[in-house]
């Protein structure tokens, strides 16, 4: 199970896998017009380093991944230097900035068992461990579901059921921050509707939102569907203050930020293929940076680079074949400042990409033994 189908059913959003007909071809038009380059101009697509496991995250020289619990990896020395065992092996998605990890996972073995996306029983709580200081520590405490944890600087973030009073396997999401230096906790998200796939970077916090969803009390037609009208917007914890970012008649969702930018998936062309967007904070502009028929979505930022996952040569189902094409789903990188997009991947599925300064890793997706691949882009 990818990513994708993973949060959606740990969020109580049920999943309808729908494929769509890919045609061959590696560069194509951007909205601009200019023709997409494969990798080339100092930009290696060589791989650097793999390992085990099913999904990656990437600070600086150090790479976390997810398998039976959580492993860290330095790079530059391409070796594991902590191994994170995580009681009964559920993890609500992890991250690191820095020398500090964070994941989410159940408060006891009691819990065991029970899914915080559909039960709003279930007890998770956020966990931190500091790679310099060699130390976890348990960030909250509050008996409900605490899941999909980001960390930037000295701030966490996470998605958070316990204002969700009524007990009837539909969470309601709420967006609570957290400061790692005094252990103050608050509530960012005050409007009604579910609030989840937060991201911080710089002072900056995103997050899907679902307060102009008028359908349903839940999201229950699947991920990629453009009458799920969630949006995007962004809180300033330095001005305490909230704004939409991009809020069209059709869904965007799956928000990441840095750099000065965020990106996100966008379906306002009324198609479940998602197009890539950017915003510019400073300057409040939208900017287009995919425009085809294929699917392009899971983006991440670091600096002046994004990279997602693409359809355009493939399908990412690992056990779908296509009018007899083989999937193929592809790592693209995109550099904001020239505009050029690169091919980084061949051949097999490749999803769920995560970029650092020089690594971009991403997951090889196989029914048997799935792969982290990292490359030194640059």
């Amino acid at each position: 199970m990818n990513k994708t189908a993973l949060f959606l059913k740990r969020t109580g959003i049920v999943l309808f896998v729908v494929s769509t007909i890919i045609f061959g071809g590696c560069s194509r038009k951007q909205a601009n017009g200019s023709t997409m380059p494969v990798a080339s101009e100092g930009i290696s697509t060589d791989v650097y380093y793999t390992s085990d496991g099913c999904e990656a995250a990437l600070s600086g020289n150090y790479m976390v991944v997810m398998g039976n619990g959580l492993k860290i990896i330095d790079l530059a020395a391409k070796k594991v230097i902590k191994e994170l065992e995580i009681p009964d092996r559920y993890i609500g998605e992890f991250d690191i900035s820095g020398t500090k990890v964070v994941w989410s996972a159940f408060s006891s073995k009691e819990e065991a068992g029970k899914d915080p996306g559909f039960d709003e029983t279930a007890d998770t709580n956020i966990f931190l461990y500091d790679i310099a200081a060699n130390k976890t520590s348990q960030i909250t405490t509050n008996k409900a579901g605490q899941i999909s944890p980001r960390v930037s600087g000295d701030y966490i973030v996470w998605q958070d059921n316990r204002n969700d009073s009524v007990k009837d396997m539909n969470p309601e999401w709420d967006i609570y921050l957290y400061k790692i230096s005094s252990g103050e906790e608050k509530l960012i998200t005050t409007a009604p509707g579910i609030h989840t796939n937060p991201r911080i970077s710089d002072n900056i916090v995103v997050w899907e939102d679902g307060r102009n969803f008028k359908g349903q009390k839940e999201l229950r037609w699947g991920g990629n569907v453009p009458e799920n009208n969630t949006d995007i917007y962004m809180y300033d914890i330095k001005a305490g203050k909230e704004e939409p970012v991009a809020a069209g008649p059709l869904q965007e969702c799956n928000p990441t930020i840095g750099g000065g930018y965020i990106a996100w998936e966008d379906r306002n062309t009324n198609s479940i293929a998602a197009e890539i967007y950017l915003y510019d904070i400073s300057k409040k502009a939208k900017i287009r940076v995919t425009d085809d028929k294929f699917s392009q979505y899971d983006p991440k930022l670091f600096g002046r680079y994004l990279v997602w996952t693409d359809e355009r040569n493939g399908g990412s189902a690992n056990d779908v074949i296509m009018d007899g094409k083989e999937p193929n789903s592809d790592i693209f990188l995109y550099n904001i400042d020239d505009k050029k997009e690169y091919l980084m991947t061949g051949k097999e599925p490749q999803i769920q990409p995560a970029i650092s300064e020089n690594y971009l890793a991403y997951v090889v997706s196989r029914q048997v033994n799935p792969e982290i691949q990292v490359i030194k882009y640059k």
